[in-house]
């Protein structure tokens, strides 16, 4: 049996015994970890319009980082990013940009790398 895609599954049985039955269910799954970011990136309060954001798993010692996705903020400067990698312990998601405010620097001068909980709605970062 197979679970629906969302997850959803029904089970049902019965069994003449001499003695009471003793059900069991045993479920195998290979679990991805999720990482999912939704945010807005301003520039005091002007919206940081076209920013490249990833949002990745940062992983340590000779396994690379795993970038779960990347995108680009709107002209408002509204992202959502999403991703998923199987990993044998659970993920570091962190979110990444470069951006420089349009202050005439040279762009990618400033750069953030911060650590996410593991779901993270509504995240407002301002530089």
């Amino acid at each position: 049996m197979f679970t629906k895609a969302d997850g959803v599954f029904n089970l049902s049985g019965s069994a003449s015994e001499l003695s009471p039955i003793d059900p069991e269910l045993r479920i195998y799954h290979d679990c991805n970890d999720h990482g999912k970011v939704r945010g807005r990136l301003l520039c005091g309060k002007t919206p940081a319009k076209d920013v490249h954001v990833k949002l990745v798993d940062d992983d340590f010692g000779p396994d690379p980082d795993d970038v779960l996705e990347t995108g680009f903020t709107d002209r408002d400067g509204f992202f959502e990013l999403a991703g998923s990698t199987a990993e044998r312990t659970t993920i570091d998601p962190h979110l990444i940009f470069y951006h420089d405010c349009n202050d005439g620097s040279t762009v990618g001068a400033l750069f953030s790398n911060k650590k996410l909980p593991l779901v993270t709605l509504g995240v407002l970062i301002k530089f």
